[in-house]
């Protein structure tokens, strides 16, 4: 991955750790009193952390409504950026609602929000 001007960033959800994969990440906050939300999407994770981050996925139709209910908002999700010479900041710190994987022919892309 090039250096791109010293940027780093890392995105965390649940203790899972990405540092070093290619990301998009949307982050919108306001002061209203709903929460900020945040949508990430990490590309070619492999294929043991899609699956656990699907496993962390609050939104599944196959659990009953009280494993979901049991699940939400228990599940850290932070996205941090920086420079290298000055360190990562926190951009955005929430709770996770849903992660799914999808391959689109190409790359497999895992959207967490």
């Amino acid at each position: 991955m090039p250096d791109l001007r010293g940027r780093i960033w890392r995105a965390q959800v649940a203790g899972f750790r990405v540092d070093d994969l290619d990301i998009e990440f949307d982050i919108e906050k306001n002061l209203k009193h709903e929460p900020n939300k945040c949508s990430v999407t990490i590309y070619n994770l492999s294929e043991t952390n899609r699956a656990a981050i699907e496993q962390l996925n609050i939104y599944d139709p196959a659990k009953s409504a009280s494993k979901k209910a049991a699940k939400a908002g228990n599940i850290p999700v932070q996205v941090m950026a920086g420079y290298k010479d000055t360190g990562l900041a926190m951009l955005f710190q929430g709770f996770l609602r849903r992660g799914l994987s999808e391959w689109n022919g190409r790359d497999w892309s895992t959207e967490i929000e």
